[in-house]
């Protein structure tokens, strides 16, 4: 800005040019001529103006004729005491400096808020800092123009020039000028402490004074009548063309006012330099450097990392997989810097602590060394225009001609020149053999606020204090880890083995997650892989960053060995463990999860090249389900399956299902189930009909005391189903009075009997199916009593047992009700199919014939061929009913197997009896060899049928005529056979 406008230049003439004749009213007063006589200077009567010799001397800081008159500046400021209240100039130059300030305030709140110290800068940003401190000083002219006119124009002075103008308005305008300088100030020291840039200071300082302008122009635009006649008016009033001489004051007090103004000046001036001074001194001792950090890797594997490892005290170089995963974890800053910038070193896995360096106790007789066991942390430090994790005791080689022993990186970042860490990018550059590429994740572990503690803990002194209420401990540098009451103790859904964070060695945490134990003696041998090798040795599930181990630790029982392991908790590493790989039993997937639930685990069952870097695995879960999981965890109540919740279960006396579960039996398993599992929903559908039923429910009663044969045992003719789907199905109904649990009701007979005994197998009519042309039909016997066939065999199935004389009678039927199956004339049934009638074997059956019978071979045949011939030449009005081209075995055929010979041995047959040698007849196709060897036995089970037997004509031709039909279908029925 600028006090006065064209006057100025001529004070300032004035001065040089000499002096006016007139001095400045001793009252303060001044006018037009007084003015234009400084402005003139003095002529010569020649009317040439003399121009007087100024030297050094003319001036004095005392002397109030040096100090030049002043003006009201051109600014839309002087509007708020030159204009009266509420005019269109005065509310025009409220908002001016309502918005001056509002984008200087938005502008500090910002860049308080946002805005970052950095850990450090280059040098040329520091010189730039320090540049900008005097620029800034030159460039803010609100706070002295505010002071300046504060000190030249007192209220006296004021009053006699202006009557109509508020003092006191002036007063606030001069107050406003100078508090608008300081926020310009503050923004400026803000900009420069935040800068990490030499042209993100000058931009911002630039944009800051033109803030700082915007009444200047906007008076400008006022004058050039932009804004209005009334703008342009307001800016050609007369207090624009006023000029202020300087008053006569008293020395003490011209000087105080003098120096203060100066002061202010050099206060500025110290204020800036002081708290740049204290910012810089801070970057460069380190102090804004983050002090520690935790590194996340992803899953990246680099099958061929070369360790120097030492064993039994001998170095010696190993070929281990690398999982980045396992260097996970926390890194602290160190005193050694790197190329002007701090370096980090891992800590251990447990606390943050640095690794034991002086090795574990080992237990007598081990083949190792304390010193085998000490980890060579691993480093984050600055290299070669990247940031690089590295090892000193892992190569990328084995030729170590190829190493970069100055920058030995197995991860870089990108070419960064920055001094943070952390504004580091998330893309870095990894070995893996050859270059490539990941998603690393570098994050402070300092909090600032709860919430950087995931609101899972309380934030002090920069580190989050971690909660343990309602039954949740919450781990982690964050807090970011949860463990629940219910998740410390784990089980194996496979064997039901028990794992849990109460370690001989206390709670112990690995890598942010709890450390789990095998609890002795639970789980079954069932799996090999988990068979305890040693009493005395234990097995832990630890988290390795990114994955879950199970490992077996030798003498982990013992008081010998105790201190090794809990030395080993302490300062566990995943990679360098891999030296005694032989002890990790079983590896997960990858994952995040808070505990091992939920996870899929794999046996490590072998290693060599042929695998891949964790061996060769073999899955755990439950039939190896993918994505199953291994353990689970005990189940809160609220997540409890609701079986029959609040309602009286049915006593023990009833059995909910086929394999013989009470309804108390299925409620407690569904005790141990999830809520939202598949399982509850479907128990809640199959079983809380029966075993918890409403009141308007009457559900089905079949088989209520469980079944009593085996829940395989097929029921005929019913699709395949068997005596177990069918009972699960009718728990399903509701009502007992509905047609499907009627027909249901048949069961009782097969499937649950009194005497099992009775059952085991029914009487079995068509086996192999019933024909769809005559299972509906009446059969055409008067013991059938109009029956059909489908009800018939129903019936024989649940009750009739196969060797009764009622089971002998239905199988009778075949020829009727299963043409073309299974023992129907012209069946192709095989003697396997035929086992299932007879519950043996086809070949004890076919031993049936003594060994004479082998000797009438060919004459059987020859008869069988007869018969065969005869029966094709025979009028179609003597078939019987169902028969077709081909006949069945004509065995006992004639009248059956007598009632007194059904039970009775044949011998040479391996225990069959009459009976079951006539069902196996049915089965064979008449003329074949079987069925000759059958006929044999027909003088001891049938004689009559014996003896009514035809015999081939003498001259070879078959007889053109059959047996007489009586009894053809069924034979003579059980009761009537010995009714005379």
């Amino acid at each position: 800005m600028t006090v006065g406008g064209e006057a100025d230049i001529e004070e300032a003439t004035s001065v040089l040019v000499g002096s006016s004749e007139e001095s400045p009213p001793q009252d303060g007063g001044s006018s037009k001529e007084q003015t234009s006589g400084r402005a003139n200077g003095k002529m010569d009567p020649d009317g040439m103006q003399r121009i007087p010799v100024v030297t050094a001397g003319d001036f004095d800081d005392e002397k109030e004729s040096d100090e030049e008159a002043v003006q009201f500046p051109d600014s839309t400021h002087t509007y708020l005491f030159s204009e009266p209240v509420l005019s269109v100039p005065f509310m025009f130059s409220l908002a001016i400096i309502f918005i001056s300030y509002m984008c200087l305030i938005l502008a500090l709140v910002d860049n308080l808020s946002s805005g970052k110290i950095p850990v450090n800068v280059s040098t040329t940003v520091r010189i730039a800092q320090y540049m900008s401190i005097i620029i800034a000083l030159i460039m803010e002219e609100e706070i002295p123009t505010g002071l300046y006119l504060l000190r030249r124009i007192p209220n006296a002075y004021l009053k006699r020039e202006f009557p109509e103008i508020s003092y006191w308005m002036f007063v606030g305008s001069c107050l406003m000028r100078i508090t608008m300088g300081y926020l310009f100030l503050a923004n400026v020291l803000v900009i420069l402490i935040y800068a990490d840039g030499v042209l993100d200071i000058f931009y911002d300082v630039l944009a800051l004074q033109f803030i700082q302008e915007l009444d200047d122009i906007a008076f400008g635009l006022s004058k050039m009548r932009v804004l209005g006649q009334r703008m342009q008016t307001a800016t050609m009033s007369s207090v624009f063309e006023v000029q202020f001489e300087k008053q006569r004051q008293v020395q003490g007090m011209k000087w105080k006012m003098k120096f203060a103004l100066k002061a202010i000046y050099f206060l500025n001036l110290v204020g800036f330099l002081v708290g740049m001074i204290i910012v810089s001194s801070r970057q460069m001792k380190g102090v804004y450097y983050v002090e520690s950090v935790t590194l996340q890797f992803q899953d990246m594997v680099w099958d061929e990392s070369y360790p120097v490892m030492r064993k039994q005290g001998r170095i010696f170089d190993a070929k281990i997989p690398l999982v980045y995963a396992y260097f996970n974890g926390v890194y602290d800053k160190i005193g050694d810097k790197s190329e002007g910038r701090p370096m980090y070193m891992e800590r251990n896995k447990v606390d943050g602590s640095m690794y034991n360096s002086e090795g574990p106790e080992i237990p007598e007789g081990w083949p190792v060394l304390s010193e085998d066991f000490v980890i060579p942390p691993s480093g984050i430090k600055y290299c070669d225009g990247h940031w690089i994790f590295y090892n000193e005791n892992i190569r990328k080689s084995k030729n170590s001609r190829h190493e970069d022993a100055d920058c030995p990186w197995l991860a870089r970042s990108e070419e960064y020149d920055g001094f943070d860490l952390l504004e580091v990018g998330r893309n870095w550059e990894l070995w893996t053999g050859a270059i490539g590429e990941t998603t690393v994740s570098v994050v402070d572990n300092e909090c600032d606020e709860n919430s950087d503690c995931n609101l899972n803990g309380e934030c002090v002194e920069g580190k989050c204090e971690c909660d343990e209420v309602d039954g949740v401990t919450y781990l982690g540098t964050h807090c970011e880890v949860k463990m629940t009451d219910n998740c410390k103790t784990i089980h194996n859904e496979v064997d039901g083995a028990a794992w849990t964070v109460e370690s001989p060695s206390g709670f112990l945490v690995e890598y942010s997650r709890p450390m789990y134990v095998y609890v002795d003696g639970t789980g079954t041998d069932a799996d090999q892989n988990y068979i305890q090798a040693n009493p005395s040795d234990g097995f832990a599930l630890i988290y390795s960053g990114l994955r879950w181990q199970a490992l077996q630790l030798p003498l982990f029982n013992l008081e010998e060995g105790r201190k090794f392991w809990q030395w080993q908790g302490n300062n566990f590493h995943a990679y360098w463990w891999q030296a005694y790989a032989e002890s990790i039993a079983a590896i997960s997937d990858p994952t995040k999860n808070d505990s091992p639930v939920g996870t899929d685990f794999y046996w490590v069952t072998d290693r060599g090249e042929q695998f891949g870097p964790f061996g060769s695995l073999e899955p755990m879960q439950l039939n190896k389900q993918a994505g199953r999981g291994v353990f689970k965890c005990e189940l809160a109540d609220d997540d409890r399956c609701g079986f029959c919740d609040g309602r009286e279960v049915r006593d023990s006396s009833f059995i909910a299902n086929s394999v013989g579960d009470t309804c108390e039996d299925l409620k407690n398993y569904a005790h141990g189930i999830e809520q939202v599992s598949k399982n509850c929903t479907d128990m809640n559908y199959l079983y809380q009909v029966q075993c918890c039923p409403d009141d308007w429910h009457d559900p089905c009663d079949i088989c209520n005391a469980g079944l009593t044969v085996d829940p395989s045992t097929p029921v005929p003719n019913s699709g395949g189903h068997t005596c177990g789907s069918l009972l699960d199905s009718s728990r399903q109904i509701s009502d007992k009075a509905v047609e499907a649990c009627v027909g249901l009701q048949f069961l009782e007979p097969l499937c649950c009997p009194a005497d099992p005994d009775s059952a085991q197998s029914g009487c079995s009519l068509c086996p192999n199916g019933m024909s769809d042309d005559t299972k509906d039909e009446p059969v055409p016997d008067p013991e059938a009593q109009g029956a059909t066939c489908s009800e018939i065999a129903f019936y024989a199935a649940t009750s009739f047992a196969p060797d009764s004389e009622e089971c002998t009678w239905v199988v009778q039927l075949d020829s009727f009700c299963c043409p073309g199956g299974n023992g129907a004339p012209g069946s192709e049934a095989e003697t396997s199919e035929s086992a299932e009638t007879t519950g043996e074997e086809a070949g004890p059956e076919v031993e049936a014939v003594d060994e004479e019978g082998a000797a009438a071979d060919s004459q059987a045949a020859s008869e069988a061929e007869s018969a065969a011939i005869t029966a094709e030449a025979q009028d179609e009005e003597n078939k019987v009913p169902g028969e077709t081209s081909s006949k069945v075995c004509g065995f006992c055929g004639v009248g059956g197997v007598g009632p007194d010979a059904a039970g009775t041995e044949v011998p040479g047959s391996g225990g069959l009896s009459c009976s079951d040698l006539f069902g196996y007849a049915q089965t064979l196709e008449d003329g074949t060899g079987d069925c000759d060897a059958v006929v044999l036995a027909e003088p001891l089970c049938c004689p009559g049928a014996a003896a009514a037997q035809q015999s081939p004509g003498a001259d070879g031709d078959e007889t053109s005529s059959k047996v007489c039909g009586f009894c053809g279908v069924g034979g003579v029925s059980p009761d009537a056979a010995g009714t005379e």
